[in-house]
């Protein structure tokens, strides 16, 4: 079985806020209980299907109740990547070879991070030993139909990291 580095990267174009928090008709993971003196997080999504191909946007929401920012390694203007795994393809989190930008400061409270997930491979055409998948119309190809995982990871280890949510590529 060959499993694939599916997609998401598109953190290192995107941009963060900090808002105070707000109630959404968006569908979220159950939203953690955050001590006093830690940070946590969870992830608002809009819905839990993409079209493979597409893209699913989605929000990674801090709740930082250690009394003081949290300044976190960037890849430019956020720190958070996201991307989809399932039993046959498998992506454990954005990979951040290189992070040159500024640090970040997560702010006490809330705040929210966008992230958006590609429903298709990160690469194609490769030679070694696990080569992705042939190009279509040069291009990496869609990801397979069925149920996956959205995941996001973090340029530093010291950012929260939310639960993984269940989503179907249609």
């Amino acid at each position: 079985m060959v499993l694939v580095l599916a997609v998401i990267l598109v953190a290192c174009g995107s941009t963060a806020t900090s808002s105070p928090s707000t109630t959404s008709s968006t569908t979220t993971t159950t939203i953690p209980a955050i001590a006093e003196g830690t940070a946590g997080a969870y992830l608002d999504v809009p819905t839990t299907s993409v079209v493979a191909g597409g893209e699913l946007a989605a929000t990674v929401v801090v709740v930082n109740r250690t009394g003081a920012p949290i300044s976190i390694a960037s890849c430019g203007p956020t720190f958070y990547g996201a991307g989809f795994e399932s039993d046959t393809v498998t992506h454990t989190a954005p990979s951040f070879l290189t992070c040159l930008g500024p640090p970040v400061s997560i702010p006490v409270g809330e705040s929210r991070w966008p992230v958006t997930a590609a429903a298709r491979y990160s690469g194609c055409g490769g030679t070694g030993l696990r080569p992705p998948p042939a190009c279509v119309d040069g291009r990496p190809p869609s990801l397979p139909t069925g149920d996956y995982r959205l995941v996001v990871g973090g340029s530093d280890p010291r950012a929260p990291i939310p639960a993984k949510v269940d989503v179907t590529i249609r």
